[in-house]
């Protein structure tokens, strides 16, 4: 099989940048609940238990083989995370199960964090997004260094702008405390 050489701007949000948001967002809590389908993100979600250690945060990992099993998990004793991280995951994948998930959540008084600016408008305290203007130019600079190197070598870059986005009426209404860093640092939905 031939090794495709294959070069871009990737569209993952690393788990560093990620967690070390989150850890200046929310300072006082410590543990954040990820739903995830074991096949599929099994391994990134031990990444992420790594990093959080740098952090001194936990993720409690939530493994689902299918979506019915998120009631009973929300409803179960074990379902106690200071914050819950959604990341992209074939199981959770479909707005009106997230919706669900947003409001069991908040009714728990447990914030929620997203990967896009949907989430913000569907009830998350704070989501990351990117914008795909920033990845175009990005990509663009990478592809003219790459013609100007004559590189054949697979170059894939992390993508240098994550944008922070914070919906300041769930928080308040529901009393999340968010820190200043984050409310001076992030855009408001």
């Amino acid at each position: 099989k031939k090794k495709k050489n294959l070069s871009g701007v990737s569209l993952n949000m690393p788990p560093e940048f990620q967690l070390s948001i989150i850890k200046k967002a929310f300072p006082k809590k410590e543990s954040i609940g990820i739903f995830f389908s074991g096949e599929g993100n099994g391994k990134l979600l031990k990444y992420y238990e790594d990093v959080a250690l740098k952090y001194n945060m936990k993720i409690v990992g939530f493994p689902l083989k299918s979506e019915k099993e998120i009631p009973m998990i929300l409803n179960s004793m074990k379902f106690q995370p200071d914050i819950l991280m959604f990341i992209p995951d074939r199981i959770v994948i479909k707005e009106k199960l997230i919706n669900y998930i947003i409001k069991a959540c908040i009714i728990k008084k447990i914030p929620v964090i997203g990967f896009n600016r949907w989430f913000c408008k569907n009830g998350a305290v704070l989501s990351f997004y990117l914008d795909y203007g920033d990845i175009g130019i990005q990509t663009g600079k990478l592809s003219k260094r790459l013609f100007k190197t004559k590189s054949i070598q697979s170059v894939v870059e992390p993508p240098k702008r994550i944008r922070i986005l914070i919906n300041i009426k769930v928080a308040d209404k529901f009393n999340f405390e968010l820190s200043e860093y984050i409310k001076k640092s992030a855009d408001v939905f």
